[in-house]
């Protein structure tokens, strides 16, 4: 539902933090990838 909704929006998000290092924008991005591949396993799996 709205859940879903709202994370797709998120999805489409532009990169905006031009402050931090190359590095830290690629940790913050894989921890962001991470955190919300464990979020859609766990709302896809609550289905079934």
């Amino acid at each position: 539902g709205a859940i879903l909704i709202n994370s797709v929006a998120e999805d489409k998000e532009e990169w905006n933090n031009h402050t931090i290092s190359y590095t830290e924008q690629i940790t913050t991005m894989s921890k962001w990838i991470k955190e919300r591949i464990a979020f859609l396993d766990t709302r896809i799996n609550s289905k079934f």
